[in-house]
């Protein structure tokens, strides 16, 4: 079976801009596609607000789960279909990858050893057993040693490394980071089965700084302001429960 190759930006958050501007940046940057991440199903944008024309990125939705030690972005083909219940009401990983793959779906851990307020989890980071899904790790405006410990336990772990915009980005920041990925088509199914297996690596694809002094979206740091969802639990708190993640 043939396979080919796209750049996909595998977190975009619905809180730095909407689903048009990030897919317009995307386009701008050379991308096949993005991954739109919101909080919950509620939140995410409708069908006819982005371009389905030819030639434009590919928009697949997701969402985040957050719970105690792990942060992980969940993608399903359709979220109309998805219990997204069921994903909230878990704090076990190994019970949420399984339902999300039961759902068709795809999960992956998302900068791991940051929480949503800037701050490092020194703690090893829960990731899921079995699971082949890379970790997203490299990411816009992420803390240096956060970055390295995800990168440190992704390779103890045998996971790829994956790449995008990531949960502290802007719009600005849409080309800077990605994911080449081998899949076997450049749809919303190709897109799962690449991240199941873990069939991609993170580039760094843009010069950040430069793109900013040449006024390339100056203003885009503006983030949109975004409905807080649960936490189900404090995150790298060292209990058992946030130890190796079964690696």
């Amino acid at each position: 079976m043939s396979t080919t190759h796209a750049m996909i930006d595998l977190f975009f958050p619905s809180s730095a801009g909407s689903v048009a501007e990030a897919q317009a940046k995307a386009a701008e940057a050379g991308l096949e596609g993005l991954i739109y991440v919101g909080h919950h199903p509620d939140d995410l944008p409708n069908d006819d607000e982005w371009s389905r024309e030819e030639g434009q990125p590919l928009v697949l939705l997701g969402c985040a789960v957050i719970g105690a030690g792990y942060r992980m972005a969940v993608l399903v083909e359709d979220w109309e279909d998805a219990n997204f219940e069921v994903l909230e009401a878990t704090d076990d990983l190994n019970l949420l990858v399984t339902a999300v793959s039961e759902m068709g779906g795809a999960a992956y851990a998302v900068c791991p050893h940051q929480t949503d307020e800037g701050e490092v989890v020194r703690q090893a980071a829960r990731l899921a057993d079995g699971s082949s899904a890379g970790v997203l790790a490299l990411v816009a405006d992420a803390n240096a040693l956060a970055r390295d410990l995800d990168i440190e336990q992704a390779s103890r772990a045998e996971r790829r490394i994956f790449g995008g915009t990531g949960p502290f980005g802007a719009l600005s920041d849409v080309g800077r980071y990605a994911t080449f990925m081998t899949t076997e088509s450049i749809d919303a199914s190709g897109i799962i089965a690449a991240v199941n297996d873990g069939l991609g690596v993170a580039a760094e694809i843009g010069d950040h700084r430069q793109r900013r002094d040449s006024g390339g979206g100056g203003g885009d740091k503006k983030r949109r302001r975004r409905r807080r969802r649960r936490n189900r639990g404090p995150r790298g708190d060292g209990d058992g429960d946030g130890g190796d993640g079964g690696e």
